[in-house]
Formats: C-alpha cells, sequence, structure tokens
C-alpha cells in the first residue's frame, strides 16, 4: 500500500491492483493547483487529444501553403493554367478540357487534389483558403471574447439600469438568427465597405466578414458571462474588497475577471468552431470573402456547380472544414470536461 497524488491530496493506493483509479474531484481553489488538474484529466482524455492534433495538424498544413506552393506545385492560388497541358502517364491532358471540365487529381506535385473550372491549382487553393478561414475565425473569435466579456462583465456587475440597456441591445441581435444577422449585415458593408472617420475598410478586405462574425455571436457568449458575474458579486470575497475600498474597476479586474477564465476558456474553442462554419456559409453566400480571394467557402462555392462532372472541387473544401471542426469541437468539450470540478481525476497507466 503506498501514497499517489491525484490532485486533490494523497489516497493510499493498492498498487497490485490493476486499471484505473475514478477518485471524485473535492472543491478546490482557483489558482495554479486547478489548471495543473485540468492538465492532468485533458492529458488522460485521448480522444480529445487525438481531435486536437488533428486540428493543430490542419493548421501546420495551412502555414505551409507558401512553401507547398513554391517548391512542389510551383504554382500560385490565382495564377491560371487554362491552355497549358499536362504529361500524365504518357498522355497529354488538358488542364481545362474545351468542354470546360478541369483534370482531377492527378496524384503528383502539379495539381495533386486537381484543377478548377478556371486552371488554377486547387491543392493550393485550399490550403490558402484555410489560412484565410483560420485566421478569420481567430480574429472573429477574439473580438466576440473581448466585447462579450466587457458587456458581461459591465452589465452583470452593475445591475439596474444599465443592465437593462446592454441585455435589451443583445435580445435585438438574438432576435435574429445569426446567420441572417450576418447575411445582412455582409451584403451592406461588402457593397460600400466601412468608413467611419479615419477608419477605413475596403468592400473586398477580410476584416468585413471578421466584424460581422464576431459581432453577430456576442450575445451567445456575454449572456453566459453576465449569469456568473451576477452569482460572483454576491460573494464573500467581492464584499471583503468593497470593505476594503477597492474601486469598481478594480474588484471587475482583480476579484470577477479571474473567476471567469475557466467559462471564457471553454467558449474559445467552441467559438471559434462556430466562426469558421459562418464564415464558410457567408462565403459561399457571396457575402464574405470575395473572390478571387480562396478561403473553403469561396471554393465550395465555385466548386458546387461543377459537382455532377467534378465532385472533388466540392469535397476537398468540404472535407477540410468538417475535419477542422470537428477537431476543435471534440477538443473543446474535453477542455470542458478537464475543467469542470465536479469531474472525476482519472489516473493511471
Amino acid at each position: 500500500m503506498t501514497l499517489r497524488d491525484t490532485g486533490t491530496g494523497h489516497v493510499p493506493v493498492n498498487e497490485s491492483a490493476v486499471g484505473v483509479l475514478d477518485v471524485p474531484a473535492e472543491p478546490y481553489a482557483a489558482g495554479a493547483a486547478t489548471y495543473r488538474l485540468a492538465l492532468r484529466r485533458l492529458r488522460h482524455n485521448h480522444r480529445a487529444i487525438v481531435f486536437g492534433s488533428l486540428f493543430v495538424l490542419v493548421v501546420v498544413l495551412c502555414l505551409l501553403a507558401p512553401v507547398y506552393a513554391r517548391y512542389i506545385a510551383h504554382t500560385g492560388p490565382n495564377v491560371q493554367h487554362i491552355t497549358e497541358v499536362l504529361d500524365i502517364n504518357g498522355k497529354s491532358v488538358d488542364v481545362v478540357s474545351l468542354t470546360g471540365v478541369p483534370v482531377g487529381p492527378t496524384w503528383h506535385s502539379r495539381f495533386f487534389l486537381g484543377a478548377d473550372a478556371d486552371g488554377r491549382d486547387l491543392a493550393v487553393r485550399l490550403l490558402y483558403g484555410g489560412r484565410t478561414s483560420l485566421a478569420i475565425g481567430v480574429m472573429a473569435t477574439a473580438i466576440t471574447i473581448v466585447l462579450a466579456t466587457v458587456l458581461g462583465l459591465v452589465a452583470g456587475y452593475y445591475g439596474k439600469w444599465t443592465d437593462g440597456v446592454i441585455s435589451r441591445v443583445f435580445d435585438i441581435v438574438w432576435a435574429y438568427p445569426a446567420l441572417l444577422l450576418a447575411i445582412a449585415l455582409g451584403v451592406s458593408l461588402a457593397t460600400g465597405g466601412i468608413s467611419i472617420g479615419p477608419v477605413q475598410i475596403n468592400s473586398g478586405s477580410i476584416l468585413i466578414p471578421t466584424l460581422v462574425i464576431g459581432i453577430v455571436y456576442v450575445p451567445y457568449v456575454a449572456r453566459p458571462i453576465r449569469g456568473e458575474v451576477l452569482a460572483l458579486r454576491e460573494r464573500e470575497f467581492v464584499e471583503s474588497a468593497r470593505a476594503l475600498g477597492f474601486s469598481n474597476f478594480r474588484i471587475m479586474a482583480s476579484e470577477i475577471l479571474p473567476n471567469l477564465t475557466s467559462t471564457l476558456i471553454v467558449f474559445v474553442p467552441l467559438q471559434l468552431a462556430h466562426s469558421i462554419i459562418l464564415e464558410a456559409a457567408l462565403s459561399f453566400l457571396g457575402a464574405g470573402v470575395q473572390p478571387p480571394a480562396a478561403s473553403w467557402g469561396t471554393l465550395l462555392a465555385s466548386g458546387a456547380p461543377l459537382f455532377n462532372v467534378a465532385p472533388y472541387l466540392t469535397l476537398a473544401p468540404a472535407t477540410m472544414l468538417v475535419i477542422t471542426c470537428l477537431g476543435i469541437n471534440v477538443f473543446g468539450d474535453g477542455l470542458r470536461e478537464a475543467l469542470d470540478p465536479r469531474a472525476t481525476v482519472r489516473t493511471g497507466y
């Protein structure tokens, strides 16, 4: 009989026992020990680790898009090869046939996944499109998390008319489905861009769908944060801070915000997946990224009319989109379980 550290204390363990030891997690204070325990839980969640690694692999491949384009494909994402002829197994094949059908996957360094209707390398555009979709998703998620945290914190802490005004704004945004509201904002801003004082954003900039997606999802994150702040502001440590003469800003920044960290960490991967999916939907409908710029949504839109003769034009970006969002969601679920203090600590080998 020996003692083993479970993250919540030392418990006796029979070394002759075979299997996994489930120890109920005890309540603990937020701090470094909390995240060490969460990391231990996450490390033993093999499903979350596998899908998280899959997402990291997609990110690395997209970041290496310039390397692939320059040294392997020897072309750019917008370079057209309509008139070129390929030598495949001793046969001459047009990149785009006279009937408008592009060449399919050749499994060689050139046109590995085939070409699109304009003779552009699909694999190169797929990787560059992933860079665009991931960049928009990350920036939009950052906008959503920051705005939702600030508004939810202010509304929950001050209450009264401040909470009433902010909550009514949330209700107005929440009254419209996220996709319909994003389409309306995207179309209106895509035609004329944004011009507010010194801020000038052209109509074709990826910042427009980024701002639209970031703003549309704010109520969905701010509502739960506001609810937690309403409960936290009545806790003893907040009352003690008020008794010590702390300002409202200091109480929110140093007492309440650190207790929201776990919630925000859980929201980030889930919101990232939602942002990537919404960007693809907007770009597919013409209200997001504008051609010839590549994103997974624009690739889906350009490949849909040729699905009967060239299904790979649609299947390739759709597969990347599914793998990315599935990896983020499964890893996010594992992260939520790891940060849940009511979960069990799973140790053993």
